[in-house]
Formats: C-alpha cells, structure tokens, sequence
C-alpha cells in the first residue's frame, strides 16, 4: 500500500480520496459507505463492486478466472505500455516507476504463472468450468475497460477546464 500511495504523490494525486475511504472503512461503515463517503467516482465504485461480488458469490473457477486474465496475465502488458508512454524518467517519480516496474516482475514472473498453474488444476478437464471461467475472466476485462474509460473522461474533462 506504501509503494501505491508514493507513486500517487509522485505523480500528483493527493491520497485524500484513499485516507477518506480508509478511515470509514476502520469506522465500520462498509465498503459501500466508504467508498461513497470519499466520493469516490461512480466508474470504480463499480468496479470495486463487481470484484467483491464476484469474492463473495462467484464460483471458484470464476474467481480465478477473474484473477488470472483481469489481473496478474493483463497488467504487465498494460504497465509495460504506460511506462513507455509516459516516459517517465525513475527519477523523476521513483516509486511510481518502482511501484508498476514491480508489478510487471512479479506478475509476469510469478504470480500470473502460478495463478494458471492453479486455474488448470482447478479446472481439470472440465469443459463447462472452463467455460465459466473464461466468462469471467472477460467480465473482468470489460469491468477493467470500463474503469479506465472512466478515468480517461476524468482526465479529459479536468484538462478541458480553464486554468
């Protein structure tokens, strides 16, 4: 969590919004209530909630599914692409550089490999689990696109505002 809110820093983005959602959530207020109370956009709120959905009603192939394709096989590509986008020199934002060059490593390295090892075990030969899998793993896909759709509008309309 440090390694993330250091790269917000670097990269101007106040940890207001985080520390609000937090400090709710320490309060008992749920995510729901937390999430809204450090206002939060719409587009995440949706699509924290689809991802706890899915934890807490999903299958265990859908759950994996999710994970592996959604995440640990599709972030290092979409970190890979930002950083050389961006081309931010490390030391101009080390922790942000840190923090998705680290993502990258261990993604691609070791989690998104384990996590196929255990999506295959899991899933066997099993053709319909399969099939719940991959359903879900494009869920996840679109819940991501979604997100940052979302973070893209926000972005062009603070940069369509007059200074």
């Amino acid at each position: 969590m440090t390694l993330y809110l250091k790269g917000m820093q670097e990269g101007g983005a106040p940890p207001r919004t985080f520390d609000t959602f937090l400090r709710h959530l320490k309060q008992g207020d749920g995510v729901d209530g937390s999430l809204k109370a450090a206002n939060v956009p719409r587009y995440a709120q949706e699509f924290v909630n689809s991802n706890l959905t899915l934890t807490r009603h999903g299958r265990r192939e859908e759950a994996a599914g999710n994970f592996l394709f959604g995440r640990e096989d599709f972030i290092p590509r979409m970190f890979r692409t930002l950083l050389a986008a961006w081309g931010i020199p490390a030391a101009e934002a080390p922790g942000m550089v840190y923090y998705l060059e680290r993502h990258i490593k261990l993604d691609s390295g070791q989690h998104g490999p384990a996590a196929m090892n255990i999506l295959k075990r899991m899933l066997g030969d099993d053709r319909d689990r399969y099939t719940r899998a991959l359903e879900s793993a494009r869920q996840a896909i679109r819940a991501r696109i979604r997100l940052w759709d979302g973070v893209l509008s926000d972005i062009r309309s603070a940069a369509a505002k007059p200074a």
